[in-house]
């Protein structure tokens, strides 16, 4: 009777922790998209492998899945997609340290609000320290953009180091320490 409750323990344990796996089925098909060259079948494919991530969260890279389709979509121009998996990603293990970047970047992207311009700045200054990514940089340069559009000398200044202790995001840049 013993063995028996053991065998049964160890598969409900075995089915379980298959079931906390993003399926592969949803990989794959994004895989199949990119090869198609279908900007569309990209961006659906990321959705449903997003939403997969999401609702796996057990998964040992649930959180990488999340940032990679996140970014994916806004890199498609679908960055109302992305905000759900940035908001995932966001301060988990399993992701990349400028996952929180993705969410705001995103809304700003959406909607280039003072609002939203304030949410970037500060989750860019919680990577700015670290190595430049295609996100921060992506980020900056909106950012960047935006103030120079608007004339903001003062913004601009600020995120070129001549502020007090600013750089932008990865360090480097005209007037940055070093």
């Amino acid at each position: 009777m013993r063995q028996l409750l053991i065998a049964v323990l160890l598969g409900l344990i075995a089915v379980c922790g298959s079931a906390a796996q993003v399926p592969q089925a949803d990989r794959d098909a994004l895989e199949a998209a990119k090869e198609s060259g279908s900007r569309r079948k990209v961006i659906e494919a990321a959705r449903v492998l997003a939403l997969s991530a999401i609702a796996h969260p057990e998964d040992p890279e649930a959180g990488r899945i999340a940032y990679d389709t996140g970014w994916l979509l806004c890199l498609n121009f679908s960055c109302s997609d992305a905000v759900k998996p940035g908001r995932f990603a966001a301060g988990r293990a399993d992701a990349p340290p400028d996952a929180a970047v993705l969410a705001p970047f995103a809304d700003y992207r959406v909607k280039a609000s003072k609002k939203n311009a304030r949410a970037l700045d500060a989750a860019l200054r919680t990577v700015e320290s670290g190595a430049p990514t295609g996100l921060t940089l992506s980020a900056f340069r909106e950012l960047y953009s935006q103030a120079q559009l608007i004339r903001d000398f003062k913004g601009m200044a600020d995120w070129w180091g001549r502020g007090p202790g600013r750089r932008p995001p990865g360090g480097g840049g005209a007037g940055a320490e070093t």
